[in-house]
């Protein structure tokens, strides 16, 4: 029952990730001293070495080892834990893909969503204009979730902005100024101060 779970997580991170390895969250690795000393790891991304490895530019390459059963007590590991695994992955594929640039992702959850909220206004628009229908009295509902959707478009676009914002801070600390120097006058002494 728990391999099920750990078999299609696998499946999904190969297909995510694009690693072809067959157990990406096994806890039997050899690393070079390298690789591990610029990895950051998190809670329990400890599961997804080789995915955090291939990103900074390791290769990976699978051994196929004996995998010996378990001698004395039982697994920790349940469904309940399934969960958590989902969530995990689906910050590991943005961390992945989209951490350089998250007005990608924000930027098309955004259009989706304004998308939707449009064509539900066009539709009750189209309603109000060709029947004489009430939209906002009778067709309360969907107005509202135009509006969330509307509303939650520019959340969407707004949370991407703010998003590159950090990572341009996060990727060159110390470097971002409101303003150019040209050309610095005086002696080097001077300019230090």
């Amino acid at each position: 029952m728990r391999r099920w779970p750990s078999s299609a997580a696998n499946w999904l991170l190969r297909r995510l990730t694009g690693l072809t390895i067959h157990d990406i969250g096994t806890t039997f690795r050899a690393y070079r001293s390298d690789v591990v000393h610029q990895l950051r790891l998190l809670g329990e991304h400890h599961r997804f070495i080789p995915v955090l490895a291939t990103n900074i530019g390791a290769r990976i390459a699978e051994v196929r080892i004996q995998n010996i059963g378990r001698p004395a007590g039982a697994s920790n590991y349940g469904l309940s834990r399934t969960f958590n695994v989902l969530l995990d992955i689906l910050f590991l594929v943005f961390y992945v893909r989209y951490l350089d640039r998250p007005i990608r992702v924000f930027g098309r959850l955004a259009l989706a969503t304004i998308t939707v909220a449009s064509v539900i206004t066009v539709v009750l628009g189209y309603m109000s204009l060709a029947y004489g229908i009430p939209v906002v009295r009778e067709r309360s509902g969907w107005f509202l979730l135009a509006l969330v959707l509307y509303v939650s478009g520019i959340q969407f676009l707004l949370f991407g902005l703010i998003s590159e914002v950090i990572v341009r801070l996060y990727f060159y600390p110390g470097q971002a100024r409101p303003y150019l120097v040209r050309k610095a006058s005086g002696s080097a002494a001077d300019r230090e101060r």
